[in-house]
Formats: C-alpha cells, sequence, structure tokens
C-alpha cells in the first residue's frame, strides 16, 4: 500500500486502476514501475487511459508475456 500512495503521489493524474495494474505487474519494483508509469504519460497525449477498452486489454496482455523472470510464476 506504501508503494501505491509513493507513486499516486508522483503520478497524480494516472488512474488508481492503472497504477494499482502497474504494481502487480512489477512485483512491487519500485524503478519498474516508475520507469513504466512515466513512459505511459509520455505516450499518452491527452492523458486518457481506457479501463475496459480492448487496448488496455492488449497492454496488460503483452506485459504479462514480457514479466521480469521473477515474477513469471506469480499470479496476476
Amino acid at each position: 500500500m506504501q508503494l501505491f500512495h509513493e507513486l499516486k503521489q508522483k503520478f497524480p493524474g494516472v488512474p488508481d486502476h492503472v497504477v494499482s495494474n502497474t504494481i502487480e505487474l512489477y512485483c512491487h519494483d519500485k524503478r519498474a514501475c516508475e520507469t513504466h508509469l512515466h513512459s505511459e504519460i509520455k505516450a499518452s497525449l491527452t492523458h486518457a487511459y481506457h479501463a475496459s477498452s480492448s487496448a488496455a486489454a492488449r497492454q496488460i496482455s503483452k506485459l504479462r508475456d514480457n514479466l521480469p523472470v521473477k515474477c513469471r510464476n506469480q499470479p496476476i
């Protein structure tokens, strides 16, 4: 929970569900989460996040396929 609050302070414009998903995907690795969230902000010109869109589902699927080795055996 502490990491969630730290990331929300650093990335206040990112929706809660995006921060939570990022934390799970990167196994609470703060540096990896910050890098991912920073790239998300840079990639989004409108800062719009699509919680249920197929684009978001594809992105999560792609991240699952490229998980760090230490995370591959953990459920997502």
